[in-house]
This record gives structure tokens, sequence and C-alpha cells, in this order.
């Protein structure tokens, strides 16, 4: 399905008269619900349903793929960085409790292999990673869709990551680590699904939710799942849908024994459980004038070309810092609110892993804020303990499409909507790609959007 190019001023249209697409959009969420209802039991669908995937420039795909294997090599030098210089460590490492400090200097050479950074696309179709995610959800709606769509099995998340633990840990139990949370209530869902979806390409696979996460035990080698009706089951391999913070802050059943069984090497995380490697000030760090040579060297100049591309200009917030204009004139960071509003095209979120930081929680939009809002939001985050990023804006094409809400099956045409991709990486291979769009906030996932997939070729 074609990205139609929409008008700039946002516009919505709601529709319940028959008509052969409201048909098809009906059609593809009885597909939907039956693909739930299989993996999940009692799931309903939560999302705008659009009637197909969606297709992108061959350009734009040719740099997606890139970005992978660029974010492979990215991630591998921050690790390098972290560990051999202390002033890194000292800005990036969480001192809440001390197991932030044990979980960041265990299994010191393991790196994050399933990455799903968040993307903006810019009004040349170019794609910038605005977010760098190793605590990945939206997986299994993803997978679904990719599968009513009818995309390639060659691009497929559940197809790649099924080869990726049969390659690498071969006979190794595998469990999917979640709990309800106030903001993602929806995460064993997504968990219990993906789960659904590996067994059937042959994996074993545990869930742990808050009905079991209390029964995990570590006995100084092994992690076991305790079962009342049989003999405890060893856990080798995690893979995170909770974030960091929930598990060095035990705010879990369980989480000790965990946590535990990391520390000694029992149990390897897909992603890992460094906090420092979740931090969106890695890229403020990446522009860093003191360490462009460092990232050049490491990476190698394509790769750091192609990361040059693709990560917006970022800075920590700090007292004395200053941020640049696309013109190239330096701003101290509270004169930033004096700026026209068609000047002050950045973001602010805070870094992290943490309660507040996920989700767009955290997101402040300078250009939609008056001067005197802007330089009080300044003042308090400044003083504050917590670090927030400030970032270029990514203002991606405006686009019209049409969606089926599934709660009343009304039909909802939207003009001069934004989009955001989600890509999903698998050791440095794209798979499926998420797409959510929206003309309501520059948040697109915040409210009203649709969400679909993205076609493309092996």
């Amino acid at each position: 399905m074609k990205l139609l190019f929409g008008q700039e001023e946002p516009k919505t249209i709601i529709s319940t008269k028959s008509s052969p697409q409201r048909h098809r959009l009906i059609e593809v969420k009885k597909g939907l619900d039956e693909k739930l209802s299989l993996n999940n039991p009692g799931e309903l669908l939560s999302w705008w349903i659009a009637e197909d995937a969606f297709d992108l420039p061959s350009q734009t795909i040719k740099e997606l793929r890139k970005g992978g294997e660029a974010l492979n090599c990215f991630f591998s030098v921050a690790n390098k960085l972290f560990y051999e210089e202390s002033w890194i460590q000292k800005r990036l490492e969480k001192r809440i409790t001390p197991n932030y400090h044990l979980l960041n200097r265990a299994q010191r050479e393991c790196l994050p292999l399933l990455p799903r950074p968040d993307v903006i696309l810019d009004r040349d179709w170019h794609p910038k990673f605005v977010e760098l995610e190793i605590a990945v959800g939206s997986r299994a709606d993803t997978a679904l869709m990719a599968e009513e769509y009818g995309l390639k099995a060659d691009n497929s998340l559940v197809r790649a990551y099924t080869d990726l633990m049969n390659k690498r840990w071969p006979g190794m139990n595998l469990a999917l680590v979640t709990a309800p949370h106030p903001f993602f209530l929806d995460l064993p869902d997504d968990a219990n699904a993906f789960a659904s979806l590996l067994r059937r390409e042959g994996l074993e696979v545990i869930v742990l939710t808050d009905e079991n996460l209390s029964h995990l035990r570590f006995d100084g080698r092994h992690l076991v799942l305790c079962r009342r009706d049989g003999a405890p089951t060893p856990i080798q391999v995690i893979d995170r849908f909770i974030d960091v913070y929930e598990i060095a802050e035990l705010q879990h059943p369980g989480m000790a024994a965990l946590l535990d069984a990391y520390l000694a090497g029992a149990v390897i995380d897909l992603n890992t459980c460094k906090q420092f490697l979740d931090e969106k000030d890695w890229m403020a760090l990446f522009w860093e004038p003191r360490l462009r040579k460092t990232w050049r060297n490491e990476l190698g100049e394509e790769c750091d070309q192609v990361l040059r591309n693709m990560i917006p200009r970022t800075w920590l917030l700090g007292i004395d810092m200053q941020v640049e204009l696309p013109c190239g004139q330096r701003v101290p960071i509270f004169k930033v609110g004096e700026l026209s509003s068609k000047d002050r095209q950045f973001v602010i979120k805070e870094s992290g892993t943490s309660t507040t930081s996920s989700g767009a929680q955290s997101l402040k939009v300078l250009s939609e804020m008056k001067g005197k809002e802007v330089h009080a939001l300044l003042r308090s985050i400044i003083g504050s303990n917590t670090p927030f990023i400030i970032q270029e804006i990514v203002n991606s094409p405006r686009i019209t499409f049409t969606a089926l809400d599934p709660d009343n099956n009304q039909m909802i045409t939207q003009h001069g909507a934004r989009l955001k991709l989600s890509v999903f990486y698998v050791d440095g291979k794209m798979t499926d790609i998420r797409l959510v769009a929206s003309n309501v906030k520059l948040a697109v996932n915040d409210q009203d959007f649709v969400v679909s997939v993205i076609r493309y070729d092996v």
C-alpha cells in the first residue's frame, strides 16, 4: 500500500457508510482477531487497523538495512568506551542502588542482539534513529500483522529470532520475562503471543510473568523455575520485556533470583542487563567533540558516516551547554526560550531506563511551547538530578491514511499525519518494521493512531 502524501493541515474524517474499503478493513479485523485468539486467547485488538502493509521508497529501505549493521558496531564501541573512560562511567551509571554497578560490570563482552530503534523519516525520506531501544515490546502485534498482510517470511522477526536462538544457544531453555506495568499493561499479552509464535517455529519457550516470577530460584549455579506439579525447569537464556530498572531495583517478586543468576553468569540476557547501554545520552556522546575521532576510528569511516546520517544532533542538558541551530549558530541553553518557535526545533527527553522515561512520557516539544514555559522547564530539569537530553526535531513527511477503529467499526481518514517506524533488528539483520501514524501529536503513538507494518523485498 502506497504512502499517500497528505495535506499539511491535520484533518480527520469519520465514516460508518458501507463501502468496499470498509468491507476490506472489517475482513482484516476478523483475520487479526483470529490470529490473536489463536496465539493469546482472550486478547482483543487495541489499535486502528490499516487495509494493508505500507511501502517505503527503496532508498529508505536500503538505508534502514545499513542501519542494522551500523547499530551493532555502535553498541560495540559504546560498550568499550564505558569500560575505558571513567568520566563516561560517572556520567551514565545510575546510583539508586549498587545493583546498577554490579549489572553494568557483569558479562562485559555481551551486547544487545535485538535492538529496536524508533525511526522518524525526514522530509526527504531519510531515516533518523531518535531512540535506541533495548527493552523491546510491540513484537507480537507486529509479527501478526506481517502474517496477516502476507509479508515475506524471510524478513520475519519470528524467523530470524528462531534462527538466532538455534545458532547461538541450541538446546537451551529460553524465558521471556515480563510483568504488568502501570504504563504498559499489555506486556504480558505481548510476551504470551510472541511465545506462541516462537513455539510454532519449534522453540521451547517459557513466559515469566506475575503468575510465576515468584517461583524463580537460583542455587548458585542454575536459575530454575519451580513447579508444584513437576521438576524445576532450568533457564539459561532470558529475553526482557521489562526495563533494566525493574530488575536492578527488585520491583517484582523473583527479581532477586534473576539478578543473582545474571551476575553469576548463569543466565544470558538477549539484550543484556547493562543499564549504561540503555541511555539516550549515547546519542549525545556520539556527537561529543572530544569523542568524534574515537568514534570514527573505532567504527570505521563507512559505518561512522551511516550513523552520522541517521542519529540526530543530540546534547546532554547542562547549565553551561550550547545547542547548535541548523544555520550553525550556537545558542546558550537558557537563551533557547528567546528563539522564535520556528528556530526552536528541539525536543527534550529523559535519558535512560526509569519509570518516567519510557513511552514518550517525558517528551517535551519546545517549538510548541511559549518562551517562558521553555525557560521554566529548562530551569527545573537542569536543577534536578535526572539526566535529560535535547535533540533536534525530525519532521516526518505528512501522509493520509484510512483505518478501522475495531471498537466500533468506524472508518477513520486522517490527513496531515506524521509517521514513526520501529525497526526490529536481530543481530544486525533487519526484520519486521512497525509503522504508527497520527495527526494528533508529535509523539504519534500517544493517541488516535493507526498501526501497520512495512512491506519490502529481501
